[in-house]
């Protein structure tokens, strides 16, 4: 954690983002900028985690850290919208670049919170998080697929799915 300076905890997840220094995550820190975060907590409690549990199963809960909540960790993630690293899951004796926590990492200044983008990252990083917990060994390719699966699922626009077409 990099000197968070407020976070706000969901019913699933903790979406940990206002850093001092860093404004690109709301683009502003004030109420209105954490009126974005609970507005993203809402719709991530109401309508992506329920459809990817649903369609994917859930996350391991409470996972390597024995705690139930997901963390949304909103930081500068060069070339990248966002990512699940499934070493996150393990202990740092077993893999030491783990964090030792379930956690899904969103680029802030690739987007806006609330914007479609995000929520279309959200879900399709969150059916990794998902699938990981069902299937660990997954093709890439697949687990890509039922991201881009899960993203429909929920109402957003996938990104990638012509990718995977013929």
């Amino acid at each position: 954690k990099t000197g968070a300076a407020a976070a706000l905890v969901d019913e699933r997840g903790l979406l940990d983002g206002i850093e001092d220094g860093f404004e690109g995550v709301f683009h502003r820190k004030d109420e209105a900028g954490c009126e974005l975060l609970q507005r993203a907590a809402q719709v991530f409690d109401t309508r992506i985690y329920p459809t990817v549990a649903r369609f994917f199963g859930e996350p391991w809960t409470p996972g390597v850290d024995n705690d139930p909540h997901l963390y949304i960790v909103h930081a500068r993630i060069p070339l990248l919208a966002g990512y699940y690293n499934a070493a996150d899951e393990y202990p740092k004796v077993v893999n030491r670049l783990s964090n030792e926590r379930e956690a899904i990492y969103i680029n802030a200044d690739a987007m806006r919170v609330g914007s479609l983008a995000y929520f279309n990252t959200l879900t399709h990083e969150l059916q990794h998080a998902a699938h990981w917990n069902a299937d660990p060994t997954e093709e890439a390719w697949v687990n890509e697929g039922l991201s881009e699966l899960a993203v429909e699922l929920a109402g957003y626009q996938p990104d990638l799915v012509n990718a995977f077409l013929p």
